[in-house]
This record gives C-alpha cells, sequence and structure tokens, in this order.
C-alpha cells in the first residue's frame, strides 16, 4: 500500500514462473505453487467460479469442484451439458447480473476459462488445501484466499468502459486513460515509468486485466466485501467483486 492506495510494483505473465513457452498445465501448475506459496496473499480470478443455482442439481460448491473434472472430461462436455439442462439458453448467476458481466459462464467465448479455471485452479487448490475459495469456502489464515473479479464490471462502475484491447493508437490512448481513472478514483496509486509502459503496450490487455482485477480484490478488501456474511445463494453461485 502507498498513501493508502493499492501500489502496483511489477506485473508479469505466469511464464515467469512456469518457463518460457510452458503450455496451459505448465503454467496452471506453475499458478498452483504461487498460490500455495502464498499463505497470506488474496488472488483475484477473472473467470467464472460457478454456475447459476439450477444448474448446480442441488450440489454445494465444493462438491461441484470436487466433481468437475470427472464429470466434465472436456471443455466442450461441460458446454453441452449446460446448454442442454438450460434448453439451449444461457443463464447466467445472480451475481452475474448485478455485477453486469459480460458473458454466462458458459458462453462460447468464455466457457474454456471456466472449465480450466474450475478444474485446475479452483479444485486443484482446495484439493490440496494450498487456498480457500470465498465466499463458497470458510476463510482460512494459513492459507491463500481466491476471489472472482471481473474487470469490465469495474470499468463499468467507473464508467470508463471503452474499446482498450487492440493495437490502434486509440486503443492504447484509451488504456491510458484507464490507468488514470484507477488513480483519480483512489483505488491505485500512480503508476509510472517502465511499468506504465508495459502496460500500455500490452495491445490484448491482460497485463492492464490484471491490474484493474487487482485494484477491485484490494478495494474490496479493505471496506470488507470480502469477508462479509455470504448470502445462503452464494454459498452456491458465488460473488463477483468489481
Amino acid at each position: 500500500m502507498k498513501a493508502g492506495r493499492l501500489a502496483i510494483t511489477d506485473c508479469a505473465p505466469i511464464g515467469r514462473w512456469a518457463g518460457a513457452g510452458a503450455g496451459r498445465e505448465d503454467c496452471h501448475r506453475a499458478l498452483l505453487e504461487l498460490i500455495a506459496a502464498s499463505p497470506d496473499a488474496i488472488f483475484g480470478c477473472d473467470f467464472p467460479f460457478s454456475l447459476p443455482e439450477f444448474l448446480m442439481q442441488g450440489r454445494s460448491w465444493s462438491r461441484f469442484a470436487e466433481e468437475f473434472g470427472r464429470q466434465f472430461p472436456m471443455p466442450e462436455d461441460f458446454r453441452e451439458h449446460c446448454r442442454r439442462l438450460a434448453d439451449g439458453t444461457e443463464r447466467r448467476r445472480v451475481c452475474d447480473r448485478e455485477a453486469r458481466v459480460p458473458f454466462a459462464a458458459y458462453n462460447l467465448r468464455i466457457y474454456r476459462q471456466t472449465f480450466y479455471g474450475v478444474r485446475d485452479v479452483l479444485a486443484a487448490a482446495t484439493a490440496r488445501q494450498a487456498a480457500a475459495v470465498i465466499p463458497m469456502q470458510e476463510y482460512a489464515a494459513d492459507r491463500a484466499w481466491i476471489i472472482e473479479a471481473c474487470p469490465a464490471s469495474t470499468l463499468k462502475s467507473l464508467v470508463v468502459y471503452r474499446p482498450y484491447k487492440g493495437a490502434t493508437k486509440a486503443h492504447r490512448a484509451q488504456r491510458g486513460r484507464i490507468l488514470d481513472c484507477l488513480h483519480r478514483s483512489g483505488l491505485t496509486a500512480a503508476v509510472d515509468g517502465k511499468l506504465r509502459v508495459t502496460l500500455l503496450a500490452d495491445q490484448g490487455g491482460d497485463a492492464l486485466d490484471s491490474v484493474i482485477a487487482a485494484a477491485a480484490t484490494a478495494c474490496a478488501y479493505k471496506d470488507g466485501r470480502l469477508t462479509k456474511s455470504a448470502e445462503p445463494l452464494e454459498l452456491i453461485e458465488g460473488r463477483i467483486i468489481w
């Protein structure tokens, strides 16, 4: 923290820990090791953690996560299962609607993120007792917390949700405006120098998304939203921080 604001001191892809040219499995393994080695950290992850209650078919979230990999061998199995139960429609969680997220958990554009995120990050981390997934699991002082963040929802709340992922000058300029907005809004300390250059240069926007997620996570921790008592539905469908 810097003067009560989140200070962003570094930003890097997981490949820094997994190694150059690492594949998805190696990256997930490296992330799990990072989580396990950081029991006092909070990880804000940008993918859906759960499904609408009726798609959970009466299961608790912990059981859903535990059975996920056995139930769905491939991402396509997961998507087709959800679409079949929902009669081909895309159903959203209550927290999805509240946060105005762009897509449902099994939407064509993000179902793979949901699949690998739940199976290879959340379920794997909880199975080895490296983290607690909040708010579906109890807080633990001896392990990291993992919370669901949505950068797009944060930008909408700040009224700065404009196209910023791309190679044009306009996209780069918008990335700069977003960084400045995070500072003006009190979410982060100013990001200057080489780190700012790095964030603005990332045309895919992943680096900036990680900063937005970190800022929202830190804000929610400071104002108590992370530790507030969970509603019964949140224990199943989850809670999005934005």
